[in-house]
């Protein structure tokens, strides 16, 4: 057998080990594969990440910060910063984290793709800081920036930091002036649990005037109600009076601004309107 040969059966066995879960002989077989061609990008990354898999993630930053180093080609080098900000998000050095994700950008702006995925993954795991920090670093020039400033958004609400929710949204509707309705709703529900309900209700009438129903369902399902799980669960936990009393405001200006979605999907069903978020 050349080595020609002997690293494809190398490769051959790569994927099988990685497939059921040997990852200690698969980092053998990576180490084999090396040796024959040392400079192979797909066997280096391979090897980083079984070692992930394995948990040496001292090594792993050694690795990718040696491999960096060696690697000219800027895709490449982007995915290893990438995975660089990963590594750091995951062990919640969230500066870290974001700095690295935006050099990863810079090189390669596909990545502001997969950054902001990341984001919708943890906000729905309600991961609210990792889902701020992949937010965060996606560049102003993706064409999806106005929904992470909405995710940016998000996460100052989850904080009760209202005044930069409301910037966040702001700047979104800036960004998108034109059926932004993840924008409207979300500004609305800050401004009625500042007890503002003519202004929320306002807003809401311009920013949502050619929603069509399927998008106030959604506006209902995944703007409101997580909210109003949220101060739910914290109405019954164990807080003072005072608090609880802070809590009701927010409840009862969410249930409003719920109301008003649902009176306006009922009427939605007699338009013609059908726009999606």
């Amino acid at each position: 057998m050349n080595q020609k040969e002997e690293f494809e059966d190398y490769q051959s066995k790569l994927f099988e080990q990685i497939d059921e879960e040997k990852f200690d002989e698969a980092l053998l077989t990576c180490r084999k594969a090396l040796k024959i061609k040392p400079q192979d990008f797909y066997i280096q990354k391979k090897k980083i990440e079984i070692l992930k898999y394995l948990n040496k993630y001292k090594k792993v930053l050694i690795e990718i910060k040696q491999l960096i180093q060696t690697v000219s080609d800027d895709t490449n080098q982007a995915d290893l910063y990438f995975e660089l900000g990963d590594l750091f998000l995951n062990r919640k050095k969230y500066k870290k984290a974001q700095v690295h994700f935006k050099i990863a950008i810079r090189k390669n702006d596909f990545l502001n793709f997969k950054c902001y995925n990341q984001g919708v993954k943890f906000l729905a795991q309600e991961e609210f800081e990792k889902a701020f920090v992949c937010y965060k670093s996606v560049g102003y020039k993706f064409s999806s920036k106005h929904s992470a400033l909405i995710g940016e958004g998000n996460f100052y609400f989850h904080k009760e930091k209202f005044a930069l929710a409301k910037k966040c949204y702001k700047r979104s509707k800036a960004m998108k002036p034109i059926n932004n309705f993840l924008a409207s709703v979300n500004l609305s529900l800050v401004l009625a649990c500042e007890q503002k309900q003519e202004e929320a209700k306002q807003l809401l009438l311009k920013g949502l005037e050619k929603c069509g129903q399927y998008s106030f369902k959604s506006l209902i399902d995944y703007s409101c109600k997580p909210r109003l799980k949220m101060y739910e669960k914290k109405f019954g936990s164990n807080i003072s009076e005072d608090e609880k009393a802070l809590v009701k405001i927010r409840l009862d200006g969410i249930k409003f601004i719920m109301s008003l979605l649902g009176e306006m999907l009922e009427k939605s069903k007699k338009s013609n309107y059908q726009f999606n978020l």
